[in-house]
C-alpha cells in the first residue's frame, strides 16, 4: 500500500505557508488520522487516455475546453492526457 507523504500532506492542508512550522500536538494529530486513514483506506485508480489539442492560451480534452495559458505551457509537448 502506498504510504503517505507528509511533507506534500503539510503543503495541501497549507501548512507550508508562513514559516511552515506545525507544533507536536498538531504533528501528532496529523499522524493520527494518517494512521486511522491507512488502517481503511483501499486505494484503486481508473484511468483513461484523451487526446489534447493546444491552443493560445487554451486546452481543450474530452470535449471539454479550457481557458488557461498556464495549463496551457504545463502541457506544451503533450498530445494526450
Amino acid at each position: 500500500m502506498a504510504e503517505i507523504d507528509w511533507k506534500e500532506a503539510r503543503r495541501y492542508l497549507g501548512l507550508h505557508r508562513g514559516g511552515g512550522t506545525v507544533d507536536e500536538v498538531l504533528e501528532a494529530g496529523l499522524r493520527d488520522c494518517g494512521r486511522a486513514l491507512m488502517a481503511c483506506a483501499r486505494p484503486r485508480s481508473v484511468w483513461r487516455r484523451f487526446p489534447l489539442a493546444l491552443g493560445e492560451g487554451w486546452v481543450e480534452t474530452a470535449g471539454l475546453q479550457v481557458e488557461s495559458l498556464h495549463l496551457r505551457r504545463h502541457l506544451e509537448g503533450c498530445t494526450a492526457v
